[in-house]
């Protein structure tokens, strides 16, 4: 079952540093299994109304893949999303062709920075696949994520497969929380894309703040022009 031919249904959590070994313990309690660790790096590129995402994706222990794929979040539910997405493999030559396309609409595309930790699981029947992401170089966006979904095929009448994820994701964070606070209780609602957006955004008004108070240079006296002395 491929993601081309399935919607997924995932949660997204911020989660503190201090607790990332915890949740991954408690992943391994409840059946999950490593599957790669991975340095991954995506763009996204304006395609009219849609956004394209670009990816570049380094395993650890070496070899790289490029992807380019294109989502669609049909239904937001209390933090919980139903989303669509198409993914293909593409080469590194296609990618960098793409990019310099981009660089020419736009100046600086929306990007994400992310070492990227796999699991996956069969429980009850049902396959789910879990994330820890350590998110770099996006301001105060930075940080640890937690991200748990399953994927269910189009046309096919689920019910429980929301009530799935969130119950299993809630059991998750209680035994990494267990005895302590601080455990997350709100999903994350944005997106990478839009991180990137708003991390772009406060920049570019950082920027334009930082030439404003930029005290005027004195003009110089052109050659040639004569120079008037007060006596």
């Amino acid at each position: 079952m491929t993601k081309q031919h399935c919607h997924e249904i995932e949660v997204k959590y911020k989660v503190q540093k201090d607790k990332v070994e915890k949740i991954i313990a408690s992943l391994e309690k409840l059946g999950f299994t490593f599957k790669s660790t991975t340095k991954v790096m995506d763009k996204w590129l304006p395609i009219g109304k849609e956004w394209i995402r670009l990816r570049e994706e380094k395993k650890i222990n070496g070899g790289s893949k490029h992807q380019i794929a294109s989502k669609k979040t049909i239904e937001k539910d209390g933090g919980l999303k139903n989303k669509c997405e198409a993914e293909s493999d593409i080469n590194k030559f296609t990618s960098s062709v793409l990019l310099n396309l981009a660089k020419q609409i736009r100046r600086a595309l929306p990007t994400v920075h992310k070492t990227r930790t796999t699991f996956a699981a069969t429980i009850n029947g049902r396959k789910y696949t879990a994330v820890i992401d350590h998110v770099e170089k996006l301001g105060k966006f930075n940080g640890y994520y937690f991200e748990l979904e399953t994927l269910v095929p189009f046309k096919v009448d689920d019910p429980t497969a929301k009530s799935d994820v969130k119950k299993l994701a809630s059991k998750l964070l209680s035994l990494a929380y267990k005895g302590v606070k601080g455990k997350p209780t709100k999903c994350e609602l944005m997106s990478y894309r839009k991180m990137a957006l708003a991390q772009q955004a406060k920049q570019r008004r950082a920027k334009q703040l930082k030439l404003k108070l930029k005290p005027a240079k004195p003009k110089r006296a052109t050659k040639g022009q004569p120079t008037h002395h007060c006596h």
